[in-house]
């Protein structure tokens, strides 16, 4: 008879004290398989999203006091459309710029008007970089302006003027159809009213620009994109002297804060559970030992070796854990896996990579194997003689 069969048969003579540990190990590895699944499904739709958004950063003129404000932009008063702004060669100026991620320049002019006898603040944008900013932009009637003289209305700015798609209005002597109203995102632009960016400067006589907005496609992550994010910004300051450059801090990097201190407490609780698991297994692999005195002098009395008892004990470790491995992996995935949704507001794609389920199951097995080593060489220090007599 091989010892693997000599395994086997024990693993069946004991099935309620096997099926308890492997239920240890299977909800030990589960936790840990659970957590790292979240954790890393989180990371990598972050930073997926981070890559789309790209890193932001606001150009404005260095002024501070402001009655009307976007972003912290002077736009002046209720009764004052005249501002400080910068000159639109600023904008060539950073495209002269090493700045190799930089992919969207934004320029904005923002003046104080009435509508409808509202105060409102009129935003002139070059929509298309806008809308390549603002990504998560949504028409919730109508659609987007295609002619210069069409608009479109932030939610709140909308509902204070009352006016709806289809309406006329003049401002600066020049009428305008409103073509769309945003919906609502809980940020500055719902209060704004959107024109052409050319057709305002035009209109009011203002050739330059009121702030711009820069984005960065950085790829990297962790300290790499923290060092490139603080090198643009240095550039740009050096570049442009006398110009405020500030970054714009959206709910994307406050989410990158959570999911870090959430890995963090993840990672304490992953160590917690692999000691209690290894513990569960050194414990219950003595117990099977001591209970097993007979059989162990039976197989010694027959001719089996200290070595052959010892590869018995590790063998029954190895296999139990290798089963409970491959069960805990399938179950961890698929309770991260139905969590997910839950924890995520951006999808709830699941990151998988072939190498987990292969290192689950080499440390479950490493797990079992280290558990059962003084077990082990507890069986072989058994006296054959002592043990025969309690037969």
């Amino acid at each position: 008879m091989r010892l693997t069969d000599v395994a086997l048969a024990n693993l069946k003579v004991r099935k309620v004290k096997m099926a308890f540990l492997l239920l240890g190990i299977v909800l030990s590895l589960g936790t840990i398989v659970s957590l790292y699944t979240l954790i890393s499904s989180l990371q990598v739709q972050l930073q997926e999203q981070m890559e789309k958004m790209g890193v932001r950063f606001v150009i404005t003129p260095a002024v501070e006091t402001v009655s009307y404000a976007y972003n912290g932009i002077v736009v002046g008063d209720t009764t004052v459309s005249k501002q400080q702004t910068l000159p639109f060669e600023t904008v060539e100026q950073i495209k002269d710029m090493d700045l190799p991620s930089l992919d969207v320049i934004s320029p904005k002019l923002v003046i104080a008007n009435q509508m409808n006898g509202t105060n409102v603040l009129l935003s002139g944008i070059q929509l298309e970089q806008e809308l390549a900013l603002k990504s998560w932009w949504e028409v919730k009637e109508g659609r987007l302006p295609e002619k210069k003289d069409e608009l479109l209305l932030g939610s709140k700015s909308a509902m204070q003027t009352g006016l709806k798609t289809g309406d006329k209005l003049n401002f600066f002597g020049q009428d305008f159809l409103v073509s769309g109203i945003l919906k609502e995102s809980g940020q500055a632009e719902d209060r704004l009213v959107f024109v052409d960016l050319h057709t305002l400067q035009n209109l009011s006589g203002e050739q330059d620009f009121s702030f711009a907005e820069l984005r960065f496609k950085v790829s990297q992550s962790g300290k790499e994109a923290e060092y490139l994010i603080d090198a643009y910004s240095q550039t740009l300051k050096k570049g442009l002297p006398g110009v405020r450059v500030a970054r714009i801090k959206d709910e994307t990097l406050a989410r990158q804060a959570v999911i870090q201190q959430f890995a963090r407490f993840a990672s304490l609780v992953a160590i917690v559970v692999f000691i209690i698991g290894w513990l569960i297994m050194a414990i219950t692999m003595m117990s099977s030992v001591n209970e097993r005195s007979r059989e162990i002098g039976i197989l010694r009395a027959i001719g089996y070796r200290k070595s052959h008892v010892m590869q018995i004990i590790i063998l029954e470790a190895g296999i139990i854990s290798s089963l409970g491995g491959a069960a805990g992996y399938l179950t961890g995935f698929g309770i991260g896996a139905a969590i997910l949704p839950f924890l995520s507001d951006t999808g709830s794609r699941v990151a998988w990579s072939p190498m987990v389920p292969l290192v689950v199951l080499a440390v479950s097995v490493l797990v079992g194997l280290t558990a059962a080593i003084y077990p082990a060489y507890r069986a072989t220090r058994l006296d054959p003689v002592e043990a025969l007599r309690q037969v």
